[in-house]
């Protein structure tokens, strides 16, 4: 139960939270439901990605503002952390990367399959967060992450062109691993002179 407080520790955030995977597995549906019988799309997706890119700005500038009590307004924000907004170009480049590659894959995958080899993100990130980052993964974390990449191969075990398809999921776990790599990298802070003291982006923009 003190797990669960920790993860959600109020109702706002396991709203989120659950809002978050709905909105996440329903984008798979209903993309695929806009689809032509040939299997491509009879709208700009790069229009749509740049839209919704837009519509989480509108929201998240709301939120703030919303909720900022002794905080600075927005644009003094803005102003105040500007280096911080020129790091986060890069996940937001990659972002738009993996948004369009979603749209692309989910032409070759039916929601189900694209989900669920989407995972496999999951055991690359593991894997070169071991190498890079020395993180060490308990037994059963392996045991956890062995299951997953078996799963995925059962799935696609029987795919007639997984070889001209498997590319564009790679590309998308791809994009997916090297923002996660992004955060986790300690920011180079020239105020900082101790590496130990140097934290992931993550870290800096939650506190």
């Amino acid at each position: 139960m003190n797990e669960f407080k920790k993860l959600f520790p109020n109702k706002e955030a396991f709203v989120i939270f659950s809002l978050y995977i709905i909105l996440f597995v329903f984008q798979g549906v209903f993309v695929t439901a806009s689809k032509t019988e040939n299997g491509g799309y009879d709208y700009n997706t790069t229009l749509v990605v740049f839209l919704s890119e837009l519509l989480k700005l509108f929201i998240s500038a709301t939120l703030y503002s919303y909720k900022r009590e002794n905080k600075p307004h927005i644009f003094k924000a803005i102003a105040i952390n500007y280096n911080l907004l020129l790091l986060y170009f890069i996940p937001s480049l990659l972002y738009c990367f993996y948004n369009n590659l979603a749209f692309i894959n989910l032409s070759h995958y039916d929601p189900t399959s694209y989900y669920i080899l989407l995972q496999f993100r999951v055991v690359l990130t593991a894997i070169l967060f071991q190498f890079l980052f020395s993180k060490k993964l308990t037994n059963m974390q392996w045991i956890s992450l062995s299951i997953l990449t078996l799963g995925c191969m059962i799935k696609n075990f029987d795919a007639a062109s997984i070889q001209s398809k498997g590319f564009t999921i790679l590309s998308i776990c791809l994009v997916s691993i090297a923002v996660a790599m992004y955060f986790k990298n300690p920011v180079n802070n020239n105020t900082i002179s101790n590496d130990k003291d140097k934290k992931p982006l993550l870290e800096i923009v939650t506190e």
